[in-house]
C-alpha cells in the first residue's frame, strides 16, 4: 500500500471525486470529514500563514482507499515554536475515510505509520474520534498509539427510529417535566411561530450569528461571564460555516420568530444520512424565563418524527444535563496525541554511563535549594490516561493512572486551589519546566461557585459532572503549562480535608522522590507544615516559594495569560463550565494584570 501527502489546494480539488466516492461508500465517514466541509474549511484557513495542508492518502493498486484529512498548524507552547497536526476541518466528530472493500485496520496502519514517519509535526492533536470507529480502534490495538489514545466527552443522542410520531415519544415519557408547560406559556405569552429554514434561506448565518452574539453580550453584560465568545466574531469559523451552509442539503435551522421576521430562538443541525447532528442554538436574552431550549427542541422532534427522515439526533460532544432529560443513550469520543520532545538548542554531549546535568534555576531559586537532576527517562507505555477511579466513596482522580517510581529531576509544584498557578508561581511561569509535575491539594468546587454555576445551566449538575468539569479546567491549565495529563495528581471533591491532602502529598512524593517538591506561598501554615514532614519521612527535597510583595503588580506573559483562559473558558457542550474564574479574575486583579483582553492568547480561537 502506497501513503502520499496532499499540501496543496490544485492536489486537494483533484482529489474531489475519490473522496467523494470513498464518503458515499464508507458507512463510519464523519459529516465533517466530507469533501465539502474540508474543502470549507481550507478556503478559510487556507489564506492564514500558521496552517498548511497535510491531506494523507492511502492508495492500493493505484486506488484511493483512505484518506486522513489533516493540517499543520504553527502554534507556540510556553514560547516555543511548535507545529501541531490536526484535523483540517471543524466538528464534533472527525477520523479517516475509508473504502469499505479493504481491512479498515490496514488501511488505518498505513495512515497512522505514514504519520509517524513524518518528521514535520511536534504534536500530533486528532481530537473527537467516535468510539469504535476504524482509527481509535486501530490505535488502541498497537503498542505505539495505544498509551495516547484518551477519553475526551460524551455525545448523547436520541434514538427515533421506529418512533410513529411525537405523541408516541411523549407516550414512552421521554419528554422532560414540564416542556408542554413552558411551551404553553411561551405561546400565550408571545406571537412566535416555528419555522424550519434549510442551508443560508433568509440569511438565516448571520442572524443566527447575530442572534448569538446578542446573548453572550447579555451574559456578560447581565451575568458577568467574561468568558462568553461566539463564533460569530471569528472570521475564519464564519467563513467556514458559510461554506458549509452554501453546501445544498447539509444544513437544516430550526427555530421560532415573530410576525415581522425577527429571530428569537433556534438551533441548527447539519444533515448527514438519517442522523441530524446539532451544531448550535441561541435564544433572545428577553425571553430566557421560558426553557426555550427544551421547548424548542419538543418542537423539533415533533417535525422531524412527522417527516419521518431521522433515525438519530446527535445533541453534539458534550455532558450538558438537559441533554440527558431527553435521552439516556450516549457515545463517546477521544483524543490521539502525541507530543515529541523539544530539540535543545545546546544538548549535552553524550557521556557513558549518563552523568548528571544541573537543574535550570529559576530566579526564585537559591543556591541551597539547588540539587543535580537526573536525564529524565523516555515515559514507558502505559494505560489510557486521565481515567476516573471510584476509591474510598468519591471519585478520585491520578491522571497519570499508571505511577511510575523512579523519574529523577524536575520539578513538582503544589496547587493549593484551581487558579493559584497564577498568583503562587507567577515569575516562574515563563520560565521552562521541561519536566514539571501538577499536584492540586484542593480541586474544590465552593458552594458560591456552584451556586453559581447551577444558575447558570439551570439544572443543578451533579457531583460527577462537577468533578469532570473541574478536572477539564485542571488539564487544559496544565497544558499551557506544557505539562500532560500523566504527569497532573489531583482529587476533584466538594470538601477536601487534611487528611485527602495528606494522601495526595504521599502520593506525589512516592512517585517522584528525586524531584525538587515546590511549596506555594498561598498554602496555609498546617499545609505547608504537613507537606515538609512527609518530605522530611521520605527524604524529598523540598522549596518554599517566597510570597510576591506587597503591592507587586505582575506583567503576564503568553503562558500566564493561557492559563488564565482555561480557567475562564465556557463551553458546556464539552463539560466546561468556568466553575474557577472567579479565582482567576481576582488574582489578576490583585496583581494588576487586568482583565483578559479578547485578542490576547487568553481569549478562545481556535478553530
Amino acid at each position: 500500500m502506497d501513503v502520499d501527502i496532499v499540501r496543496d489546494t490544485a492536489a486537494l480539488d483533484a482529489l474531489s471525486a475519490d473522496w467523494t466516492r470513498l464518503d458515499a461508500a464508507d458507512p463510519g465517514a464523519e459529516f465533517y470529514t466530507r469533501f465539502p466541509v474540508v474543502r470549507a474549511w481550507w478556503a478559510a484557513f487556507g489564506e492564514d500563514a500558521a496552517y498548511d495542508l497535510e491531506v494523507v492518502v492511502a492508495r492500493h493498486n493505484g486506488a484511493v482507499v483512505g484518506i486522513l484529512p489533516l493540517a499543520r498548524q504553527r502554534i507556540s507552547v510556553r514560547r516555543q515554536p511548535r507545529t501541531q497536526l490536526r484535523f483540517a476541518s471543524h466538528g464534533d466528530w472527525m477520523g479517516a475515510i475509508l473504502d469499505p472493500c479493504l481491512n479498515p485496520r490496514t488501511v488505518c496502519r498505513a495512515l497512522l505509520a505514514a504519520l509517524d514517519a513524518d518528521p514535520s509535526w511536534d504534536i500530533l492533536s486528532l481530537d473527537n474520534l467516535r468510539a469504535g470507529s476504524a482509527l481509535a480502534a486501530t490505535a488502541l490495538a498497537t503498542d505505539r498509539w495505544n498509551p495516547h489514545l484518551t477519553h475526551r466527552v460524551e455525545h448523547p443522542w436520541i434514538d427515533l427510529a421506529g418512533v410513529a410520531g411525537l405523541a408516541a415519544f411523549e407516550a414512552a415519557g421521554r419528554v422532560p417535566d414540564k416542556t408542554r408547560k413552558y411551551r404553553g406559556r411561551l405561546l400565550r405569552d408571545h406571537d412566535v411561530r416555528f419555522v424550519v429554514r434549510a442551508g443560508d434561506d433568509v440569511d438565516m448565518l448571520d442572524r443566527l450569528g447575530r442572534l448569538h452574539q446578542r446573548e453572550k453580550d447579555h451574559l456578560i453584560a447581565d451575568q458577568g461571564r467574561t468568558e462568553r465568545h461566539s463564533w460569530f466574531e471569528s472570521a475564519q469559523r464564519l467563513a467556514h460555516y458559510r461554506g458549509i451552509f452554501a453546501t445544498p442539503g447539509a444544513v437544516v435551522t430550526f427555530g421560532y420568530e415573530r410576525p415581522d421576521g425577527e429571530l428569537v430562538a433556534a438551533r441548527s443541525a447539519f444533515r448527514h444520512g438519517r442522523t441530524l447532528l446539532s451544531w448550535t442554538s441561541t435564544y433572545h436574552p428577553d425571553l430566557r424565563d421560558y426553557r426555550l431550549g427544551k421547548v424548542l427542541q419538543y418542537d423539533i422532534l415533533g417535525h422531524v418524527l412527522a417527516a419521518g427522515e431521522v433515525d438519530v439526533f446527535d445533541f453534539g460532544a458534550g455532558r450538558y444535563p438537559w441533554k440527558f432529560e431527553w435521552t439516556d443513550r450516549f457515545t463517546s469520543s477521544y483524543r490521539l496525541r502525541v507530543e515529541r520532545e523539544v530539540a535543545s538548542a545546546s544538548p549535552t554531549p553524550p557521556a557513558s554511563p549518563p552523568t548528571p546535568v544541573a537543574t535550570p534555576t529559576s530566579p526564585l531559586t537559591t543556591a541551597a535549594t539547588k540539587e543535580p537532576a537526573t536525564t529524565p527517562a523516555a515515559p514507558a507505555p502505559g494505560g489510557l490516561l486521565q481515567r476516573l477511579r471510584r476509591r474510598g466513596g468519591r471519585t478520585a482522580l491520578c491522571l497519570g493512572n499508571t505511577v511510575r517510581r523512579g523519574l529523577g529531576g524536575g520539578e513538582v509544584w503544589y496547587v493549593v486551589r484551581p487558579g493559584d498557578e497564577l498568583i503562587a508561581y507567577g515569575p516562574l511561569l515563563e520560565s521552562r519546566h521541561p519536566d514539571l509535575r501538577l499536584v492540586h491539594l484542593s480541586c474544590a468546587a465552593t458552594a458560591p461557585q456552584r451556586e453559581v454555576v447551577n444558575d447558570e445551566v439551570r439544572d443543578p449538575l451533579n457531583p460527577s459532572n462537577l468533578a469532570a468539569a473541574v478536572v477539564a479546567e485542571l488539564t487544559a491549565a496544565a497544558e499551557a503549562l506544557g505539562v500532560t495529563p500523566e504527569r497532573i495528581i489531583a482529587d476533584p471533591t466538594l470538601a477536601p480535608s487534611l487528611s485527602s491532602r495528606r494522601r495526595l502529598v504521599r502520593r506525589a512524593m512516592a512517585a517522584y522522590p528525586a524531584a525538587r517538591h515546590r511549596i506555594p506561598p498561598a498554602a496555609a501554615p498546617e499545609l505547608a507544615e504537613l507537606i515538609r514532614t512527609e518530605a522530611h519521612r521520605l527524604g524529598v527535597a523540598v522549596v518554599t516559594t517566597p510570597a510576591p510583595a506587597p503591592g507587586t503588580t505582575t506583567e503576564l506573559g503568553p503562558t500566564g495569560w493561557a492559563v488564565a483562559a482555561a480557567y475562564r473558558h465556557w463551553d458546556p457542550d464539552s463539560g466546561r463550565y468556568a466553575v474557577h474564574r472567579a479565582n482567576v479574575s481576582r488574582h489578576l486583579a490583585e496583581r494588576g494584570a487586568g482583565p483578559v483582553s479578547p485578542s490576547s492568547p487568553a481569549s478562545p480561537s481556535s478553530p
